[in-house]
């Protein structure tokens, strides 16, 4: 595989939706079995209908040259869907491509004139976040020295929030990291069966290679979500959230098999104190962090939360909004992002000690 295939296979698997099912290329690209990862479909762009596409490469050969042409390219693309693409300097501008994305919906990461001779040399680019250092090191001298130049960019389609069902109250996050982690399943469907849950979805995130049997239960919506490799909690959480339809979405990501009666508890005791119509976010922080005094500390008065990396959450719809305002990526570089942005728009957030069983909890509320 030369640097130029591996480039895009870094990028793909850095920035491509987790539950990425089918990716797409123009007809004829013979590079598309390298780029691309692996468990993933992938299909001549010809053959893929509207929003269907979780990621899509355009290469230079085939790069379109009209506005009508792209447009249809890119509208294959899904929400959270990325676009990776070549456009030939002699067809297109800055403007003009800035103009086609935004009207169909997607969000511009990166966007740069690159040199036709060795587009590997697009790494360098990458790489250089500091704009005095990218522009006398790397763009000055790679696009005003090289006469033949072309547009390359890096764009996602926005998530665009679900609307919640007028049926479904809450949404249950369940990511699944490890095969212990498949008891839990047993035990939400225990717990919607004794509590007749009606108005709730259960939605099963499978971070495991192998497939999970859906259970089988009259009150509940059950999903499985397939992650197509392995990842971390945050990826995980991110899913979930895009997937839910519930008006209160609460996340188990925990790696211990503990009670699901804490989230119902948390409902009943904090509902009452918050606004519905305003973002907010109640957190169960596990005790072990309480012993990084300084940091808490340090974490309160700049984020306005000690403890974020909890695996107990619960959200609303306009949470989820800030969540997607941002990628995985992001956010996994800085795990107090969404509390900041939560405060900033007059959210409230509100933090309990999480304790290991239900009797505990309901004395300390």
């Amino acid at each position: 595989m030369n640097k130029e295939f591996n480039l895009y296979r870094k990028l793909y698997k850095e920035f491509l939706p987790l539950w990425a099912e089918r990716v797409g290329y123009i007809d004829g690209f013979l590079g598309y079995e390298y780029i691309f990862p692996e468990n993933i479909s992938k299909i001549p762009i010809q053959f893929a209908p509207t929003s269907s596409l979780d990621g899509l490469f355009i290469d230079l050969e085939h790069s379109p040259k009209t506005l009508q042409n792209l447009t249809s390219y890119i509208q294959t693309v899904s929400p959270g869907g990325i676009v990776l693409a070549h456009l030939k300097k002699e067809f297109w501008n800055k403007k003009n491509i800035q103009n086609t994305f935004k009207t169909s919906g997607f969000e511009l990461f990166y966007l740069s004139l690159v040199p036709d001779y060795n587009t590997s040399k697009i790494e360098n680019f990458l790489k250089n976040k500091g704009f005095l250092y990218n522009f006398f090191l790397e763009t000055y001298p790679l696009t005003i020295w090289s006469f033949k130049r072309h547009w390359f960019l890096i764009a996602k389609k926005n998530l665009l929030l679900q609307k919640s069902s007028d049926f479904i109250q809450f949404s249950v996050v369940l990511p699944i990291q490890t095969l212990e982690n498949l008891k839990k399943i047993s035990l939400w469907e225990e717990f919607f069966s004794k509590r007749n849950v009606y108005n709730s979805e259960l939605i099963i995130i499978n971070n495991l290679q192998r497939n999970l049997e859906i259970p089988k239960n009259q009150f509940v919506q059950i999903r499985i979500i397939q992650h197509y490799i392995p990842t971390d909690s945050i990826d995980c959480i991110y899913t979930g959230l895009y997937h839910s339809r519930g008006k209160i979405i609460l996340v188990d990501s925990s790696t211990e098999n503990f009670k699901p009666e804490i989230f119902f508890e948390l409902i009943d005791q904090y509902l009452k104190s918050v606004d519905p119509t305003k973002p907010f976010a109640i957190y169960a922080y596990p005790r072990s962090n309480k012993r990084k005094y300084l940091k808490n500390v340090m974490n309160q008065i700049f984020y306005g939360i000690s403890h974020s990396e909890s695996c107990y959450r619960m959200y609303n719809l306009k949470s989820i909004e800030i969540f997607f305002r941002f990628h995985p990526f992001i956010l996994r570089k800085n795990p107090y992002l969404i509390e900041k942005e939560i405060k900033k728009n007059k959210g409230k957030i509100l933090q309990i000690p999480y304790v290991f069983d239900y009797p505990s909890l309901k004395k300390k509320l």
